[in-house]
């Protein structure tokens, strides 16, 4: 890792067969080191500190990193299970993880680990096999997406802060795949996994109100996305395989492409200290 890379705010992208987490200045996005020894890296998230956890599928591993560190302050196991993506509570500090059994096709999996140790508590919705994405919002509530068991249908759940059980977020708006899942502001970011766009939504009660769309020219899958001030980032998996910057909400054209990629997967922005 540069030296550089400490004292900035860092922009992470897990190149999931690459078997390594790349890592780059932002908003300038120049290469500043790589974070290897993965099997099948996927999901990123950021805590307060610019901590970076990141998601070993394969090995079932969440590890964390600190900000502009090329080697983990500790490693928390998940045996067993399909790790696929995480997200801070930015209240407390809690770390939630879809935590998918990978052996059957039962009901979608939660593990919330408080202040981010300890054992965690297993949150269990029987709606959606898997879960897929996760994300608090600036209160402390758990949204999750998914499929539904039978249908295969797109569902949007959350966890009320202090809660025990997923409610229905009733969305007014159609999405085809569920992808990954940021908060912004008082709302909330979901992609379309399978179409290259991203909706923002007004949570109120159970029902979301679409306030913005914005298309992102070139990426096929939503999986893992960014947005930060008026840009957005996501990874791009079409003619070539790369991170593109889009405005945001504005979005179409990319504004800024980083190639050498060969599957990315997870995006996450680490502020500078």
């Amino acid at each position: 890792m540069l030296r550089e890379a400490a004292s900035g705010e860092l922009l992470y992208v897990s190149d999931l067969d690459a078997y390594q987490v790349d890592v780059f200045s932002f908003p300038a996005g120049k290469n500043v080191g790589v974070l290897h020894g993965f099997k099948a890296p996927e999901g990123l998230c950021v805590d307060k500190r610019g901590d970076v956890y990141v998601l070993d599928n394969r090995a079932h591993d969440i590890l964390e990193y600190p900000h502009g560190g090329d080697r983990p302050i500790r490693t928390i196991k998940e045996p067993g299970q399909e790790v696929l993506a995480c997200s801070i509570d930015p209240l407390t500090g809690d770390l939630a993880v879809t935590s998918n059994p990978v052996t059957t096709d039962g009901p979608g999996v939660i593990a919330i680990y408080r202040k981010a140790n300890g054992a965690p508590h297993y949150y269990i919705d029987r709606a959606m096999t898997p879960i897929t994405f996760c994300s608090y919002d600036n209160k402390g509530d758990l949204f999750i997406d998914g499929w539904t068991k039978k249908t295969a249908k797109v569902i949007f759940h959350e966890l009320h802060k202090g809660g025990s059980a997923f409610t229905k977020v009733w969305l007014n708006h159609y999405i085809e795949g569920p992808g990954g899942i940021q908060r912004y502001g008082n709302n909330m970011v979901i992609g379309d996994l399978d179409r290259g766009i991203v909706f923002e939504f007004a949570i109120s009660g159970d029902a979301g109100k679409i306030v913005k769309s914005t298309p992102l020219y070139g990426a096929v899958n939503t999986f893992g996305f960014a947005i930060q001030g008026d840009s957005i980032i996501s990874e791009t998996v079409n003619t070539y395989r790369g991170v593109d910057f889009w405005n945001y909400p504005k979005g179409r054209k990319p504004i800024k492409t980083i190639l050498g990629f060969d599957w990315p997967v997870g995006i996450a922005l680490s502020p500078s200290r």
